[in-house]
C-alpha cells in the first residue's frame, strides 16, 4: 500500500510531504478530493483594472507589480501547504490548458491569476463547456490574445477602420489548442469564421467611460449576419459566439484531444490507446 500511496502523491499530487503520512487507500485519497474546491481569496477585478490604469509617480511603488507579487506569493504558499494536492494538480492542468501568459504585459499580466481563480478553478470538476466560456470571456484571455479590439470588417466600427480582417489570435488558439486540435481537420476558413463570431468581444473601460469592468460585448464591432463554422450556421451577436464555443467544447474531436492530453499528463508521454479511449 505504501508504494501505491507514493505513486498517487507523485503522479496525481504535488509529491510527498515530510509532515504527512502517505495515503493508505490511494484511490480513496483521490476520489475524496473530487468536489468543487473552495473559492480562493485575492484581489477583485475592480482592483486589478484600477492598478492597470494607474500611472504611479516616479519613485512610488507600482501597484501592478505589487498585485503580481501578491498573487505569486499566494500561489507559492498554496502549492507548499496544500492539503488536497490532487485538486491543485488538476487545477494546474486546466490553468495550463487555457493558459494566459504573465509575460504578455498589461491586463493579461496582472489579471492572469484572477483568470485562474475565477474562470478555471470553479469549473475543474464541472463541465469543460462552462470553463471554456468563462475563460474566453475573461479580460486576461481577451487581452492576451488581442481580442479586445477585434472588429468585423463589415461592422460599423470595422468599416471606419477600412474593413480590415477581424483578429484571429483567439480563434486560432481556440481551435488549435483549446478544443479540436489540428487532428480534427479544420481549415483556415473555420478560423476566420470563429474570428467573426467572436468579433465585438471586448473589455469594459470602467466607470470613467460609463462601462462595467470585465467582459463587454460591443455590437458596433461585431460582424453582422450569420456565420458558418465547420459546416454549422450560427446567428450573429454575442449569443452566436457563445453557441459556437459551446459547440466546440462538446465536439467529439475536443473530447479526443482532451483525453489524450490528460492521459499524457498523468500516465505516460505515449499513453496506452485503451486509456485514452476510456477517458
Amino acid at each position: 500500500m505504501g508504494t501505491q500511496g507514493l505513486h498517487a502523491v507523485l503522479r496525481f499530487g504535488l509529491g510527498p510531504r515530510p509532515d504527512q503520512p502517505l495515503p493508505r487507500d490511494a484511490r480513496g485519497w483521490l476520489l475524496a478530493q473530487v468536489r468543487p474546491p473552495e473559492p480562493l481569496p485575492g484581489p477583485g477585478l475592480d482592483a486589478i483594472m484600477a492598478a492597470e490604469r494607474s500611472r504611479p509617480q516616479e519613485g512610488a511603488r507600482d501597484p501592478r507589480a505589487m498585485l503580481v507579487r501578491q498573487e505569486r506569493m499566494a500561489w507559492a504558499g498554496r502549492m507548499l501547504l496544500a492539503e488536497a494536492s490532487f485538486v491543485e494538480r488538476w487545477d494546474a492542468f486546466w490553468t495550463n490548458h487555457l493558459a494566459v501568459s504573465r509575460r504578455a504585459g498589461g491586463v493579461a499580466a496582472i489579471a492572469a491569476a484572477h483568470h485562474a481563480r475565477t474562470a478555471i478553478r470553479p469549473h475543474i470538476f464541472g463541465r469543460f463547456e462552462a470553463m471554456l466560456l468563462a475563460s474566453h470571456a475573461h479580460p486576461a484571455m481577451l487581452a492576451y490574445l488581442d481580442q479586445a479590439g477585434s472588429m468585423g470588417p463589415a461592422s460599423p466600427a470595422g468599416r471606419q477602420r477600412g474593413g480590415r480582417p477581424a483578429a484571429e489570435n483567439l480563434a486560432r488558439e481556440t481551435l488549435e489548442l483549446h478544443t479540436l486540435s489540428p487532428a480534427a481537420g479544420y481549415r483556415q476558413a473555420d478560423v476566420e469564421a470563429l474570428a467573426l463570431l467572436l468579433s465585438g468581444w471586448s473589455i469594459g473601460r470602467g466607470a470613467a467611460a460609463g462601462e462595467a469592468e470585465g467582459f463587454l460585448f460591443r455590437p458596433a464591432s461585431h460582424q453582422p449576419g450569420p456565420k458558418a463554422l465547420l459546416g454549422r450556421d450560427f446567428a450573429e451577436g454575442e449569443a452566436g459566439g457563445r453557441a459556437a464555443l459551446a459547440f466546440l467544447a462538446n465536439h467529439p474531436a475536443t473530447f479526443r484531444h482532451l483525453a489524450g492530453k490528460i492521459a499524457r499528463h498523468f500516465i505516460a508521454d505515449a499513453p496506452p490507446p485503451d486509456a485514452v479511449a476510456a477517458i
